[in-house]
């Protein structure tokens, strides 16, 4: 005579096979989430460097366009309303004071009819320009 068996509930077996599943899943879930973070961060401050170099390229232009040039170095440009963009180090400073951070390369340089102007910022970000003087 076969005793009959109680088998309504679950087994310690298949209740760590749950969390262990349940586990898996979550952890899964948690490194997407921390990627896409890391992800978006990198995105973000490349685009703030790009529009940083951006705003100090429009602001350079706008004086070269309206200002006679008094003075070009490798990594200076003066102007006659006394204007200054040098690079010191990592940061592009406008009459003495910080204008651009984390700039990796400021270079100015004129021939007799124009101006060429490069800036890179430390993540890659690069804009050049060419601008013809009258």
């Amino acid at each position: 005579m076969k005793l009959p068996r109680n088998e309504k509930g679950i087994s310690l077996v298949e209740v760590l096979a749950v969390f262990v599943i349940f586990g898996i899943i979550t952890l899964l879930i948690i490194s997407l989430y921390l990627y896409t973070q890391t992800h978006a961060t990198k995105q973000r401050e490349s685009a703030l460097q790009l529009t940083d170099i951006t705003i100090a390229m429009n602001e350079i232009t706008r004086d070269i366009r309206t200002y006679d040039i008094k003075e070009v170095n490798a990594q200076k440009i003066e102007f006659a309303n006394n204007n200054v963009y040098e690079l010191k180090e990592t940061i592009l400073y406008k009459n003495g004071t910080p204008f651009i951070y984390d700039i990796d390369r400021f270079d100015v340089h004129q021939s007799a009819d124009e101006v060429s102007i490069k800036i890179s910022s430390r993540s890659g970000q690069e804009i050049e320009t060419t601008l013809l003087l009258r």
